[in-house]
């Protein structure tokens, strides 16, 4: 169905979404599928609620969307190959193999909010849902967006919360104990430290599409609520193969996961060209850990709430971590390097030694 922005004012006003409200929503989706954005005009309001695959729309996006995720926990029971369970005591095991494993947290290390219950105790905080923009929303917005029948209900992949400052807020510095099984990172103390932890927050189909984490870290998911899909590949795997042109988050075709789970499916059911993968369903009260350089697509099932800390690791790939933090945070690196008393070499030393 098409709208006009008179109808979709007065539907949003009802929800006490107003003019400025539905703006900066456009801005922020603009921001985070700015491939998907064809008409920089925020009155169109049609442009996003199917992005680019106007099927969602024809068919209603309810009914394609559950047989979706029917056929994707299908999938699962199906190629049966999920990230091993183990003891959380064994982490460092797993961390110095540098292989994905899973298990169960302790569930006092986290308050025990779910996605709903987190929106309506901080309908006043503001969020960020990247980093990299600065664009916020608050919560009370945001949980109007996901409720609404032309916003978050009628998009394929919703926006999700993805906020690395929430520690700085009162409020929300003490929502978890982190985990102990892992090693400590090479980046702690040091100032200007790259972002390193997250809040998620997410309705089901939204997501985090194919990458690879930053600067050769590992990092670990709980989830405190909901159910997630993960995808793994091993490091070093073809990317061309994922449909993968670079190795970051920087938003493109692949920032959508629900998209690309549907178009490959039937790829991995068929055994993905022979290439090794991990297809794993994230159940609430678990943590998955997930090795350096290992590319991974992340799907919520359900509305999800869970925290994630990346971390740089002493126990493998030090000299990775150590080539990236140069090249893609070169004054960390700098920094980085005084505070460990090592020294700093010149472009040219740097070309001699990389020949």
């Amino acid at each position: 169905l098409e709208f006009s922005n008179k109808d979709y004012l007065e539907f949003s006003n009802k929800d006490y979404l107003d003019e400025d409200d539905l703006s900066l929503l456009h801005e922020l989706k603009s921001l985070e599928r700015p491939h998907q954005s064809t008409d920089p005009d925020p009155s169109n309001p049609n442009q996003f609620a199917a992005w680019d695959t106007p099927l969602w729309r024809q068919e209603g996006v309810s009914g394609r969307w559950d047989a979706l995720k029917a056929r994707l926990c299908e999938a699962v029971e199906e190629l049966k190959r999920p990230i091993n369970m183990d003891d959380m005591e064994k982490g460092r095991e797993y961390e110095s193999a540098n292989k994905p494993f899973t298990f169960k947290h302790d569930r006092k290390s986290f308050k025990p909010y779910t996605f709903s219950t987190f929106l309506s105790s901080f309908p006043s905080i503001c969020m960020r849902f990247s980093d990299l923009h600065p664009t916020t929303l608050d919560l009370e917005t945001y949980s109007l967006y996901c409720s609404h029948p032309l916003l978050g209900l009628a998009e394929d992949c919703p926006l999700g919360v993805y906020d690395s400052q929430f520690s700085e807020i009162p409020s929300l510095s003490d929502l978890y104990t982190p985990h102990s099984c892992f090693s400590p990172c090479l980046f702690s103390g040091f100032e200007g430290r790259p972002p390193w932890q997250w809040i998620l927050l997410g309705p089901q189909r939204s997501g985090t599409g194919i990458h690879v984490d930053p600067l050769a870290t590992c990092a670990w998911v709980s989830l405190v609520s909901g159910r997630k899909l993960w995808c793994m590949f091993p490091r070093g795997v073809d990317k061309g193969k994922l449909g993968l042109k670079g190795w970051g988050l920087r938003p493109s075709e692949h920032s959508v996961s629900v998209s690309w789970f549907e178009s490959r499916l039937d790829w991995l059911l068929s055994g993905a060209d022979g290439l090794d993968f991990h297809l794993h369903l994230q159940e609430e009260g678990e943590t998955v850990f997930i090795p350096a350089g290992w590319p991974h697509v992340v799907l919520n099932l359900e509305e999800c709430y869970a925290v994630t800390e990346n971390f740089a690791s002493g126990l493998h790939g030090v000299e990775d971590v150590e080539r990236a933090v140069r090249e893609e945070e070169p004054e960390f690196w700098k920094t980085w390097m005084r505070g460990r008393g090592e020294k700093i070499e010149s472009p040219l030393e740097r070309i001699c030694a990389d020949k």
